[in-house]
């Protein structure tokens, strides 16, 4: 299942689901499916995986990236963060 948790009123890069609101989510989508395909690796991403790992979800996670030429080093190292702390949730894939 590919989930973006944003909001009306809430745009990737400015505002941000709360850790709650992923929550939620969260809680039905586990109901049916056991993998989500996220398509960034930012700060929703960031909270999606803490929400997963705290309140102990069983969910699995496709994560992608989103690369722009004028910021491929920050993204890549953040992703590089993002997947060395939550290894055990991420899917591999090819």
């Amino acid at each position: 299942m590919c989930y973006s948790g944003f909001r009306e009123g809430q745009t990737p890069g400015i505002s941000y689901p709360t850790y709650d609101q992923v929550k939620e989510d969260l809680l039905i989508i586990e109901k049916n499916w056991n993998f989500i395909r996220l398509y960034s690796c930012d700060h929703h991403s960031k909270t999606v995986l803490e929400v997963i790992k705290q309140e102990k979800l069983n969910i699995k996670v496709m994560l992608g990236c989103y690369i722009e030429a004028e910021k491929i080093i920050i993204l890549v190292l953040g992703e590089v963060n993002i997947l060395k702390s939550n290894l055990n949730l991420i899917k591999k894939g090819i």
